[in-house]
């Protein structure tokens, strides 16, 4: 059942600024979705809305220039608008049409991706992925995950029935789209992107996969710029800002001027190579323990949900895994 009550057009109070809406995307399960291989009666049913708005002006009229944003409906803390509010846009935009529709076709809307990973079970990671790479030159911008299914078919080493249910050999890669893009209940994507393949075999003979607490750390940036991305804030900005002086202080172990640096440092293991697991548990407990100076509590209501819709961290623990 969907649960979203706004539509293209409609307007909002977010930031106390007046924001339009540019686009209402309703996302639905889909095959590459790990809860419809789980239970393929799912597919097809209502996930969640993506919603594009952009920020026209303060509440006062100030206009203000930003590029169009996103969240996921429900989350993001905005409110419609009161009789009051409304006339006043309504009045505002008589007074400035044209400039009001020159900045709405000039509103370019956003991308978002979905991470793919696939097992490979009858050849090498690196020749799966490669037969991948010659197969989806057939793909035509913009396609569906099952016109990518049909491209795909004949490369019988991928295993498409256990999707992001991979153990040491797989392939992975991201599937761009662009937020309110879609063809009924299906993302139609532009791009396929980041395409990799892991081998345990390869893994084991080189030392290239390193996941120390100093890389702990800079995935907690990271993942504080992906969260933004999705819900943004001037919270997440000053967070950043932050983290920044932290890492300052423990890149140069300088612990009388940054405390927090210490404690991240006193707390992280010190060893070579961080899991996904251990990697998020040290950023949680550091955001839980400094909650309150830090003013994180929704980034740590969001790992502690485990990030079921978007697993926002693990793409950020992907990412940089290795460097």
């Amino acid at each position: 059942m969907k649960h979203c009550d706004l539509s293209v057009g409609d307007w909002i109070i977010i930031e106390n600024c007046y924001a339009y809406i540019l686009a209402v995307h309703d996302i639905f399960y889909e095959t590459f979705h790990t809860e419809v291989q789980e239970n393929s009666s799912l597919k097809g049913d209502y996930v969640y809305s993506l919603i594009v708005y952009r920020i026209y002006c303060t509440t006062k009229g100030k206009k203000i220039n930003r590029k169009p944003a996103y969240f996921t409906h429900g989350v993001e803390n905005y409110r419609n608008l009161a009789p009051d509010e409304k006339n006043f846009i309504s009045q505002l935009l008589k007074s400035n049409s044209d400039e009001f529709n020159n900045w709405k076709a000039g509103s370019v809307l956003p991308s978002e991706y979905e991470h793919i990973d696939l097992p490979v079970l009858s050849s090498t990671p690196k020749s799966a992925m490669n037969r991948f790479k010659k197969a989806i030159k057939q793909l035509t911008s913009p396609y569906t995950f099952n016109d990518l299914l049909k491209v795909c078919n004949d490369i019988k080493s991928i295993d498409w029935k256990h999707i992001n249910e991979v153990d040491d050999n797989y392939i992975s890669f991201d599937m761009y789209f662009t937020i309110g893009n879609h063809q009924g209940n299906s993302i139609l994507f532009d791009k396929i992107k980041k395409i990799d393949y892991t081998d345990s075999e390869e893994d084991n003979m080189t030392l290239e996969s390193f996941f120390t607490f100093e890389t702990a750390f800079l995935s907690l940036a990271r993942f504080i710029k992906e969260y933004d991305a999705i819900y943004p804030s001037e919270k997440n900005t000053v967070l950043l800002e932050q983290l920044k002086k932290i890492w300052s202080g423990l890149f140069h172990q300088n612990w009388k001027e940054s405390p927090l640096a210490f404690d991240f440092f006193t707390h992280a293991p010190k060893i070579q190579y961080y899991s996904y697991e251990l990697a998020k548990d040290t950023v949680l407990e550091f955001l839980k323990r400094n909650v309150q100076e830090l003013d994180c509590q929704r980034l740590v209501d969001f790992l502690c949900e485990e990030d079921k819709k978007k697993k926002v961290y693990k793409k950020v623990y992907e990412l940089l895994k290795g460097m």
